[in-house]
């Protein structure tokens, strides 16, 4: 397995969700397998990317699978959890928001994710992914980690020699020529065939490859009339011949990546939870004072969004919402939609109550633990309860009305005499 970040995403939270869910991979190629969401609630993503007011909005990335490794649902949920807890530098899960989606359209698995940049409690901006070498050395250490712990091949570093990224996916001729000489270089390397950069020189010459000069980190060759730089740990003049050899996660690789998540949890904890100083302001008189603070969540914001929603919807009906509204989400004062009340209409407005706490609990049962999965499916079990007996409530209220019809087309109708 190898764990990728890309570059941080810019754009509003539709287009990173809507690639990830959608049915057309990068090149605008049907996938073979559709895209299949594995944890978080896609919505939620969206909404907390696009009430990002910063350029940078989003962190993506993914972990990718070889061929031959085929793990569980069950081991997958195992990784996601394991990532989350290197990542997300100890903060609670309920602070920071990922969204996972699962592909297998390569003909392997793949665990994409989209992570939102801010922390839910504070509001501050989080950064799964900063610049720098050692989150790229971090993030190799933590898929060494996994590879380890489910007895799969180390992925080995690929530093025998460095092409540009544009040669990697250039067509041209000289970027065709140099990754065909890499491969065939890698070969013999691997074969035993070279011990230092003048066995490598060698070879180049009985194969009527021109070596035009030799520098300290390079070597410059000749071909076609083109003059080719060869980079890397194999064309330097004192190479280090271990480079490239299988990697194996050891004690002291072990170490630097606690190191590093140690690291991570302290700075965390210092940005994320360390109470913000109060702010000074100078008063009419001279006089130095505080200046109050109000400050509000991103979590709040998106449930006072959804409370109002859920008032918006109750009203449309009829009757006194406060009444229906789950006790968490209660008003302080009394909130009523204007007009009376029927009792077929205090049924329905319970009926949408405990529709949307239903709805609520299945979004956190998909990323609950499992000492919480047992009580929401309780609290779940009892909403269903209460849904079946509001019916059959209906059902009665219905047949009270059919009575009273039938009694009264069963009553004679006496006619008016004349005046």
């Amino acid at each position: 397995m190898l764990a990728n970040c890309f570059d941080s995403g810019t754009s509003g939270g539709d287009a990173p969700v809507r690639y990830l869910l959608g049915n057309k991979d990068h090149k605008g190629s049907e996938r073979s397998v559709k895209p299949k969401l594995f944890r978080g609630d896609p919505e939620s993503t969206k909404d907390l990317i696009d009430s990002i007011n910063n350029k940078q909005k989003y962190t993506s990335g993914v972990l990718a699978f070889r061929e031959n490794e085929v793990p569980s649902v069950k081991q997958m949920h195992q990784i996601c959890d394991e990532f989350e807890r290197y990542m997300f530098g100890g903060l609670s899960k309920d602070r920071v928001n990922i969204l996972w989606v699962l592909h297998n359209d390569k003909g392997r698995p793949e665990l994409h994710f989209v992570v939102p940049k801010i922390d839910l409690k504070s509001g501050k901006q989080l950064n799964i992914s900063p610049p720098g070498k050692q989150n790229q050395d971090y993030y190799r250490l933590f898929g060494a980690y996994i590879n380890d712990k489910f007895g799969w091949e180390q992925v080995s570093p690929k530093k025998k020699w460095d092409l540009k990224a544009a040669e990697y996916k250039s067509e041209t001729v000289p970027a065709l020529y140099k990754r065909a000489l890499c491969k065939q270089i890698n070969n013999n390397y691997e074969t035993g065939m070279f011990k230092d950069r003048n066995d490598l020189i060698k070879w180049l010459e009985q194969n009527k490859i021109q070596v035009l000069k030799q520098a300290d980190d390079f070597i410059t060759i000749g071909v076609g009339g083109n003059k080719l730089r060869m980079y890397g740990e194999i064309f330097k003049q004192n190479p280090d011949m271990s480079v490239g050899k299988p990697y194996v996660f050891n004690q002291h690789e072990k170490n630097r990546l606690e190191h590093y998540r140690v690291e991570r949890v302290a700075y965390f904890d210092k940005r994320f939870n360390t109470p913000p100083k109060p702010r000074f302001t100078a008063s009419p008189q001279g006089k130095t004072t505080v200046k109050p603070q109000v400050f509000q969540t991103v979590a709040d914001r998106i449930k006072e969004r959804e409370v109002a929603s859920m008032v918006q919807n109750m009203a449309s009906i009829g009757g006194d919402v406060a009444d229906v509204m789950p006790k968490e989400q209660k008003p302080s004062s009394g909130v009523s939609s204007g007009g009376g009340s029927s009792g077929g209409a205090d049924t329905s407005l319970q009926k949408v109550a405990l529709s949307l706490r239903r709805n609520d609990i299945l979004r956190q049962l998909i990323d609950a633990t499992p000492s919480q999965v047992a009580e929401l499916q309780n609290e779940l079990t009892n909403i269903d309860i209460a849904l079946g007996r509001l019916k059959l409530q209906e059902m009665e209220e219905a047949g009270r009305e059919m009575d009273k019809l039938y009694e009264l087309y069963k009553k004679p109708q006496i006619d008016e005499a004349p005046t």
